[in-house]
């Protein structure tokens, strides 16, 4: 098979399939997404991109952590100052894997790692599966490296960026422990291989791209050279690629395959085919990420990376505040305002005057999720790093009373401010704001609720 010419032998796409293509494509290029957690693989093949363009000026001016937080910006004094070299280093079948920096603000930790397949013909699909603080399992707000196949074969990407090693990194969620002092840490991460040869069961790598994408080489979807080098690098990795006359994954599994798309995914997961596989397949267990593909894939290393980290190194870096506020409406407490240049976590609780459910969901209807302001009222300026917001409905507290809250958990910010307000009424916005039913109750929550800083 690897002799048979990919492109031309499965007919052309039909000229209606290039449009629904063409403009999915569009679409994608020209969204604009919110301050939400970005998926852990558009962080690395940004990350890869910044190393291609930047080269290795760039790479001696910032430490892995940053790259990977701040996906190519040029980080804050006070950022970089936090960050904490590390040269810690495992390796089990043929997987090598290199700690190299930290940033810890007491709240947040994130770490930064390269991996290696030492035996590249030898397909690893390699999980960093959890990190411990003096024991104490960290869950993740996000990171890079789950499910991750070495070589990475399977990602669309600039053509002929590096696929191994690979570097990522992730960052925790708020602690819920506070630590003091030097501390111990340890990253694990398994390394699984496939139980049976592998097939990759797609249509993608039969398509005419340039049917698909057209013959511009300036097109701005930027993307015919990168499907076409991916499927490059599927068939040199020597896989099985699945003829576009037999595309049932469920043929394939039973012929004694280990079965996967064209981005590397299990086909066995997919609804239509769950019932051939055991029950808890593609399950996560508890405290752990990575999956199990019982009959497809099997554990065959865990290397464990014990490391060191100051917890005190950052103290000087952050801003803390907690206060409450009266309101005609509600009381609002200030639960938590941690700020670094890492991280911006903020809970705020209102209480109602009328200790009832019905009234916690008002206020949550009148205040949603205002705008984060600075002294002088403009918007506060975030880096470009993952965060999200969440508002409840109504929740109860440990003595019985009623409230909404307003969480904010960010990227740090460029410059904290003096202090922090709030506001519902901006044309700027970030994200979308509803109308609320009492603008002048959100008047004077922009008025009273200052939070001071410095």
């Amino acid at each position: 098979m690897n002799d048979m010419r990919f492109d031309t032998v499965y007919p052309s796409v039909p000229e209606s399939t290039h449009l629904r293509l063409e403009k999915a494509l569009e679409e994608k290029t020209n969204m604009k997404t919110k301050k939400l957690i970005r998926p852990a693989t558009v962080v690395v093949i940004a990350l890869l991109l910044t190393l291609l363009i930047g080269g290795a000026a760039y790479a001696a001016t910032q430490t892995g952590v940053l790259q990977y937080l701040l996906n190519g910006q040029e980080p804050p004094e006070q950022l970089r100052n936090m960050a904490q070299h590390m040269e810690y280093s495992a390796e089990a079948d043929n997987i090598r894997v290199d700690l190299d920096s930290l940033v810890f603000d007491g709240d947040r930790l994130a770490l930064s790692f390269t991996v290696e397949n030492q035996k590249p013909d030898d397909m690893a699909l390699v999980t960093l599966d959890g990190v411990y603080l003096e024991g104490d399992w960290i869950g993740m707000e996000f990171g890079s490296l789950e499910n991750q196949w070495l070589p990475d074969i399977f990602r669309i990407d600039v053509a002929g960026a590096e696929r191994n090693p690979v570097g990522g990194g992730c960052l925790a969620r708020a602690l819920e422990k506070q630590y003091t002092g030097v501390i111990q840490g340890e990253a694990v991460f398994t390394v699984q291989r496939p139980e049976r040869p592998m097939v990759v069961c797609d249509p993608w790598m039969w398509y005419d791209y340039d049917a698909v994408f057209g013959i511009d080489e300036n097109s701005n979807y930027g993307g015919k050279e990168d499907f076409s080098y991916r499927r490059e690098q599927i068939q040199k990795a020597g896989l099985t690629v699945a003829h576009p006359f037999q595309m049932d994954a469920r043929y394939w599994y039973q012929e004694g395959y280990t079965v996967v798309d064209a981005s590397g995914q299990m086909l066995m997961e997919e609804e239509q085919n769950r019932y051939l596989v055991p029950e808890e397949f593609g399950a996560y267990p508890a405290y752990h990420q990575t999956a199990m593909y019982p009959t497809q894939m099997k554990q065959t290393a865990e290397i464990r990376i014990p490391f060191t980290l100051d917890t005190d190194a950052a103290r000087e870096f952050r801003v803390d505040a907690r206060m409450e506020f009266e309101l005609p409406d509600c009381r609002v407490k200030v639960e938590k305002c941690a700020l670094s240049p890492l991280s911006t976590l903020i809970e705020l609780r209102l209480y109602p005057n009328e200790n009832t459910p019905e009234a916690a969901l008002a206020l949550a209807e009148r205040y949603g999720y205002p705008a984060l302001l600075d002294e002088n009222g403009s918007l506060v300026e975030f880096l470009e790093m993952e965060g999200e917001g969440n508002w409840n409905g109504a929740s109860q507290d440990e003595d019985g009373n009623y409230y909404t809250e307003i969480d904010y958990a960010w990227g740090g910010m460029k410059v904290i401010p003096r202090e922090l307000h709030f506001a519902f009424d901006r044309d700027e916005f970030p994200y979308q704001v509803p109308e609320s039913p009492d603008p002048d109750l959100n008047r004077i929550f922009s008025e009273d609720v200052v939070i001071p800083l410095k």
